[in-house]
């Protein structure tokens, strides 16, 4: 996963206080975001808190092993879950509005209320994906509600960085609430990371494209980078190829 760290840029920047959305296309997986995200914690030593409406932990560990780091070898220590369809099956007549509070309470007692190895340990929330929230019947002013608290959590914790994801339809324009949504996190968001299927279809080389987009115009100045960067794709077993186009290979 070094070529895709290297490549959003989160080897180079302190993603502290920094709010991270993976906008997934139709038709294409960012999981492979995730991941990279994942194994830059765990390398780190940093906290991660999953937040899973779609992947399970179980899905997480799997692709750790195959990239050689354990998750459940750190379970409850700097590995913590959260899986909100479990609160939502125990709290069925509860009111929307009050469902999201719970679930940003159980975020903030989890992930941030959490006793770290040290003061500066720093925390990330990975949240797999947003849309859900849309099918158990939450409105548009609900996940605005989630997202506010979220944006809070970043601004008030100084080791606190949140990645979101969601899944839009880029056919179906903004009558979607997914697609309303992830206009609202891009405005929001220092660092959108944008994975998209090939517009020509199937290619045996590549699986889809990647255009990262550094909204932080401080670190986009730092290190010159330009505000949007493509990048085909491919993913393997055990690897994610990445490359400029008309390249073989990012490095």
């Amino acid at each position: 996963m070094e070529d895709v760290r290297e490549a959003i840029g989160i080897e180079k920047v302190d993603m502290s206080g920094k709010l991270i959305f993976v906008e997934e296309h139709h038709k294409a997986d960012a999981n492979f975001i995730y991941h990279t995200l994942t194994s830059h914690c765990m390398e780190k030593n940093n906290i991660i808190c999953f937040v899973l409406f779609h992947n399970t932990f179980g899905h997480f560990h799997n692709v750790g092993m195959k990239l050689d780091y354990n998750l459940k070898k750190v379970q409850d220590k700097n590995v913590k879950v959260i899986e909100p369809l479990r609160l939502v099956t125990r709290n069925m007549e509860m009111s929307t509005s009050n469902l999201v509070k719970e679930l940003a309470g159980i975020i903030q007692i989890k992930c941030i209320s959490t006793e770290k190895e040290s003061v500066d340990q720093k925390v990330y929330v990975i949240i797999d994906d947003l849309s859900h929230l849309f099918d158990i019947g939450l409105s548009m002013e609900d996940v605005w509600l989630f997202t506010r608290y979220l944006r809070s959590f970043v601004k008030q914790e100084p080791f606190f960085t949140v990645c979101i994801g969601s899944h839009i339809y880029k056919s179906l324009g903004h009558q979607c609430l997914p697609n309303l949504a992830a206009v609202v996190l891009k405005h929001f968001a220092d660092l959108i990371i944008s994975v998209q299927p090939l517009e020509t279809g199937f290619s045996k080389s590549a699986s889809g494209k990647v255009i990262v987009y550094w909204k932080a115009s401080n670190e986009r100045h730092k290190f010159k980078w330009p505000k949007e960067t493509m990048y085909l794709y491919k993913l393997l077993d055990r690897q994610v190829k990445l490359f400029e186009p008309g390249s073989s290979c990012i490095m």
